[in-house]
């Protein structure tokens, strides 16, 4: 099971941060610092990016227009588009090897929209679930929880991989393998062993 942001998807360049905090009127900073503490809502499906953005903006005393939220919108969807496709072709040849790939994510509406349009990528993950769906984001046990009913496997039958170390030690804590991804290069050496563990 695969992480999307961050594994799937490659985290956003600083040049990226760069213009998104440009269209926020933030320096880089105090956006990366705001951002990453005022998602849970979006995340659990609690808000569409307009309210997001508007109450991001609250909190950090700016009052965006329209046009400014449809904008930071735009620029934060495009941003977590770029798929990394060394990742995928590991997932394919997982797939290759009988194992069974999926997505566990915590994720917004708006990005999952563009996801499930299907892109071509996306046929490399039998499974696919995200934060906005199920309402809990990582690392609540309980997301773990719902993987695991969905795959009806045990908990020793699955690894999970994650580029934030706090969403590997939940993992960990609920039964799962787990890996903290740090490149594909790691990964696949990583994955072999894995692999061949399974038998």
């Amino acid at each position: 099971m695969f992480d999307y942001g961050g594994v799937i998807c490659r985290i956003p360049t600083r040049s990226e941060w760069d213009e998104l905090a440009a269209a926020a009127r933030l320096p880089v900073d105090r956006l990366l610092d705001a951002y990453s503490r005022s998602r849970e809502p979006y995340d659990l499906g609690h808000v569409r990016g307009d309210a997001f953005w508007q109450t991001f903006g609250d909190a950090c005393g700016v009052r965006y227009t329209p046009a400014e939220r449809q904008r930071l919108i735009a620029i934060d969807l495009r941003v977590w588009e770029t798929i990394d496709p060394v990742v995928v072709a590991m997932a394919r040849r997982l797939q290759g090897a009988g194992l069974v790939t999926g997505i566990l994510s915590n994720m917004h509406l708006d990005l999952l929209d563009r996801i499930r349009t299907g892109p071509p990528w996306l046929d490399a993950f039998d499974v696919r679930l995200f934060s906005c769906d199920l309402g809990i984001v990582k690392p609540d046990a309980r997301i773990y929880r719902s993987l695991l009913d969905a795959l009806r496997l045990e908990p020793a039958q699955v690894l999970f991989i994650d580029d934030v170390p706090a969403n590997i030690e939940a993992a960990h804590a609920a039964g799962l393998h787990g890996i903290v991804y740090e490149s594909p290069e790691q990964l696949r050496v990583e994955l072999a062993g894995c692999v061949e563990l399974s038998g």
